[in-house]
């Protein structure tokens, strides 16, 4: 009898064994599989690759283009960028309502407030979100035209108190073009 025939003979005699055998195999490999994505820190070493997908990483810190690229972001003080995007499919006004506006202040006031370690950088830094680069509704200017001369003011000073207030922020926002499709 051949290895195959013998393999194929004692599969059949033994299918239950086979089976749960299978079946222990497969789940400890789904665990396996699984669980560096539930529990990332205590099982590291099951998947100890790590994704950078910074493409300033994929150089060396000394390469040319690098140095050169970190030497003009330093000069012309352009710093990483972070876009937070809010949608409300639930409500007709999209996110002018009363309730989303509030979340927006809230978020804006907080992130102005990100230093050092809370985002990645060392304990004690004072590298951190710079606060006039934030674009939201509470760090806009309003600018509207008024007898006599021009308006400026801020978009959404504070949270708006009622949907009227709310509306009024989108009529503001919907008058400045740079606004439209970003805010």
């Amino acid at each position: 009898m051949s290895f195959g025939a013998k393999i194929v003979s004692r599969s059949v005699r033994h299918y239950k064994l086979l089976t749960w055998t299978v079946t222990v195999a497969t789940l400890l490999l789904a665990v396996a599989a699984g669980a560096p994505s539930i529990f990332p820190n205590a099982l590291s070493f099951i998947s100890p690759v790590k994704v950078d997908t910074d493409p300033e990483n994929m150089l060396p810190a000394d390469e040319p283009v690098r140095v050169f690229h970190n030497r003009m972001k330093r000069t012309l003080s352009l710093h990483d960028m972070v876009v937070v995007g809010i949608v409300n499919d639930q409500d007709p006004n999209g996110v002018f309502n009363v309730s989303t506006l509030k979340k927006i202040y809230d978020l804006a006031e907080y992130a102005k407030k990100l230093k050092g370690a809370e985002i990645g950088q060392p304990a004690g830094s004072d590298d951190g979100v710079i606060e006039v680069d934030v674009l939201a509704p509470s760090t806009v200017d309003a600018i509207e035209p008024v007898a006599g001369g021009v308006s400026f003011s801020w978009l959404m000073p504070q949270p708006p108190a009622d949907d009227a207030e709310a509306m009024e922020v989108w009529r503001k926002a919907s008058r400045i073009p740079f606004l439209l499709g970003t805010m």
